[in-house]
């Protein structure tokens, strides 16, 4: 009686030594698929980012060959347009009245175009931070629209990394750029924050609905770039009451 109980217990030892050894061959082999779906995903995620990246340092080669084109040759030539211009009005004086309004239509273009040579090249304050490019970018829009912006940032310095900077100075540029465009408003409201990080652009156009546009407005582009600086970009937007982006870091 004593061997057979004997016998039982060390059957059931063995059982269980077995059915433990499958639920660690089990776990092992789990661990190895979401370890690799891990891997897989962050090699995904990291393919992207250098493509992103890739596509920006493009961009921006692009934007200065256009920025310096701007300067170099548009701006010069509508110099030797308003100087044509005033030799005119000295040889025909009966004509000065519309020789003045072209000229002064002429000098209103070329600070345009300055301003946009300025904003577009890479270069532009790229040493400054972000709180006080985008203060200088808003004083070179305030001379050529009418739209009211505002415009609320902390007393003190950020600690963003330079590199970092630039691409959200980038992103804040474009979503300024498709608000010239596309939503009619005549106020914007910007906002940065830091610790955590913020910035929120807010204007009362016409809004869009946010599935139809994504693709058309490059919202999509936008979220990979905060993407590359692990931040996260959110979009809140109803027709006819206007559109707030957010760039944040996510602290939770």
């Amino acid at each position: 009686m004593y061997k057979i109980a004997l016998g039982i217990i060390i059957v059931l030892l063995l059982v269980c030594l077995l059915v433990l050894f499958c639920v660690i061959l089990i776990r092992l082999h789990i661990y190895k698929i979401t370890s690799y779906q891990k891997s897989i995903y962050q090699k995904d995620l990291d393919f992207q980012k250098t493509l992103t990246k890739s596509i920006i340092e493009s961009q921006e080669e692009i934007r200065s060959t256009i920025a310096g084109d701007l300067h170099d040759d548009i701006g010069q030539q509508i110099t030797v347009l308003n100087f044509q211009v005033e030799n005119l009005k000295l040889d025909f004086p009966e004509v000065d009245v519309p020789l003045e309004n072209l000229s002064s239509s002429l000098a209103k273009l070329s600070q345009s175009v300055r301003s946009t040579s300025h904003r577009l090249h890479p270069s532009f304050s790229d040493k400054e931070r972000i709180e006080k490019r985008i203060q200088k970018d808003l004083e070179y829009l305030k001379q050529s629209h009418s739209i009211d912006f505002s415009y609320k940032y902390p007393a003190y310095s950020s600690e963003l990394a330079l590199d970092h900077s630039h691409i959200l100075y980038r992103m804040y540029q474009e979503i300024i750029n498709n608000i010239l465009k596309h939503s009619f408003a005549d106020k914007v409201d910007i906002e940065l924050r830091f610790h955590p990080f913020l910035l929120q652009i807010t204007d009362n156009g016409k809004g869009f609905a946010i599935n139809q546009n994504n693709d058309k407005l490059g919202l999509n582009t936008l979220k990979k770039r905060a993407e590359i600086i692990n931040l996260e970009l959110k979009v809140f937007s109803e027709l006819q009451k206007g559109t707030t982006i957010q760039i944040f870091e996510n602290i939770v």
